[in-house]
């Protein structure tokens, strides 16, 4: 099942890939150039003024320019204070001028200049810094030992004057904390002594409270971290709500602070267990001599807590051209990025259409969640329409089990730079949307209508309707996607058809938008990978293709 329907999502990308067919894309391409075009030829007539005022300014440039590496060095002139670097002087009258350069911690530079009024001349200095040394000695070999942020091994080190912050450290011994002040060509001795430290556990902590076996790569795990202080040995179990366990490893011997224990949701039957508290208890000890020191924690299997990458093409998360009734478990957040493109010839070269986006989703409240989202319409001519926008999402229903239904309302904001075409079915104004999701096994069927309120309207030039002049349009969305969701791997195709608006009836604007994707959890990892096509299609030969790819990150 999961070959074909990857074969399946590839012939529609290889199809759908760089490809078009009658004039849809200069519809698309056309308006943006027109404008740019404008806006170059207004441009022209002031070019040449442009140019002679630059040349102007440049023959003008005249002065000392310093530049000092590290910066903000004091500047001194014949004994005057000029200010820091980087600096530029441009009141010097002609003549011979003795330049001083001096910071904290480093040799003082001076040097002389012999300046004409209508000259620039650059000096780029290097400050050499002022010096002195530190004989380090341990007690205890292989120690950490780092000054400020840099680590340094025993013996002697020539290293810039300055106070220092000492730490020392090694698995088994108490943290060394200490200072130490370095002068001008002084040797100054540093001993370490580490004193052996106590048996102690620390930071007993669960990467998730809510915990879902079923959802892909790392989210599909629980991750159990504690801190220890020296060699020992240690032991978790987890039980249900009887007392039963259900999982059961021992930990160590114990080498360094931290440690980490991974739990997939297998019972001591290596079934995956079911949802309910489960409590964690973790025992640690520094050999069989000494009682243990005990930790106690919980952990909910949930597995209505499912984590999806949901692509926001649209300013709803949920497939390409649908938005979809999911939300991230409460905390949880996603962060993700695509890229698609058009590429073809055209009558005076090659044309070019490259959307980019960047999103953002998160969930403060159980069955709510926040999004946002930048997107750019790179083209060949050098302009960047852009957009920007914002939603949210509420879930009022998630039933069933074998066959499960959800939906959810969308309500969303988005502004348009320039833009008078709709290709990511994500126009200027306010949306208020309706998705829903009817799902059996791995087979999902979306469903979302939504209603569009703005203040321009969408004109490909292809219309076969006069849409009249209006302070504000109102119109609608069908949109629709059947989705194949293996966890580690999804995708599927889903569609939008965009209505005239309602002032002129209901009826279908075209183009209807048509897309198709796969999603791949990047193994062991909160990555997704994504490929995508997508495309506008006025009839079978009239129509045109982007192809593209995505990179997602959920936690």
């Amino acid at each position: 099942m999961k070959q074909l329907f990857c074969i399946f999502l590839l012939i529609l990308i290889l199809a759908g890939c760089m490809t078009s067919r009658g004039n849809l894309f200069d519809s698309v391409v056309e308006p943006e150039e027109t404008e740019a075009s404008d806006k170059e030829s207004s441009s022209t007539s002031s070019s040449d003024a442009d140019q002679e005022i630059k040349s102007e300014e440049e023959a003008e440039e005249y002065g000392i320019s310093i530049v000092t590496e590290p910066e903000y060095a004091e500047v001194y002139i014949n004994g005057d204070y000029y200010g820091y670097t980087p600096l530029v002087i441009s009141s010097l009258e002609k003549g011979n001028y003795q330049i001083e350069l001096s910071i904290n911690g480093y040799h003082k530079e001076e040097l002389w200049v012999s300046y004409d009024e209508e000259e620039y001349i650059e000096i780029d200095l290097t400050l050499e810094p002022i010096t002195g040394f530190i004989d380090i000695s341990s007690e205890i070999p292989d120690a950490v030992i780092i000054l400020d942020d840099t680590e340094y091994s025993p013996g002697i080190h020539e290293i810039p004057i300055g106070d220092y912050e000492v730490r020392a450290r090694k698995f088994g011994y108490k943290d060394y904390i200490s200072s130490v002040v370095i002068r001008e060509n002084e040797t100054t001795p540093l001993s370490i002594k580490l004193e052996e430290a106590e048996f102690e556990v620390s930071g007993f902590t669960l990467s998730q409270s809510r915990f879902n076996p079923e959802n892909p790569g790392k989210l599909g795990n629980l991750y159990i971290e504690f801190e220890v202080t020296k060699y020992g040995h240690g032991r978790i179990e987890i039980e249900d709500s009887s007392g039963a366990v259900v999982f059961e490893e021992d930990i160590g011997p114990f080498t360094s602070w931290n440690q980490e224990v991974k739990w997939d949701g297998s019972g001591s039957d290596e079934e995956t267990v079911s949802d309910g508290e489960y409590i964690i208890f973790l025992e640690c000890w520094e050999d069989d001599s000494q009682p243990a020191l005990k930790r106690e924690t919980s952990v909910a299997v949930d597995r209505t807590a499912v984590i999806r990458y949901k692509p926001m093409l649209t300013g709803v998360s949920g497939m390409l051209f649908t938005g979809t009734p999911d939300v991230l478990p409460k905390g949880s957040y996603q962060a993700g990025a695509f890229i698609m493109g058009h590429f073809e010839k055209a009558e005076s070269g090659y044309s070019a259409f490259f959307p980019a986006q960047l999103s953002f989703r998160w969930s403060p409240l159980h069955n709510f969640e926040v999004s946002g989202q930048g997107t750019s319409f790179m083209e060949t001519d050098g302009t960047s329409p852009f957009s920007l926008g914002a939603g949210i999402k509420f879930r009022f229903l998630n039933a069933g089990e074998k066959f499960k239904t959800a939906g959810a309302l969308a309500f969303k904001g988005t502004f348009l730079s320039r833009e008078s075409t709709d290709t990511l079915t994500n126009f200027q104004g306010f949306a208020l949307g309706l998705p829903w999701e009817f799902r059996l096994g791995p087979v999902s069927l979306i469903l979302m209508p939504d209603v569009m309120i703005s203040n321009r309207n969408v004109a490909y030039g292809i219309e076969d309707r006069t849409i009249p002049e209006r302070s504000f349009y109102a119109w609608g969305y069908a949109r629709t996607g059947i989705a194949l969701d293996f966890g580690t791997v999804w995708g599927g195709i889903s569609g939008a058809m965009r209505t005239y608006p309602f002032c002129m009836g209901v009826y279908p604007q075209l183009p209807i938008s048509l897309g198709g994707e796969l999603h791949l959890v990047v193994p062991d990892t909160q990555l997704t990978f994504s490929v995508l096509t997508a495309g506008e299609f006025v009839s079978l030969t009239n129509f045109y293709g982007l192809f593209g790819i995505g990179l997602g990150f959920i936690n």
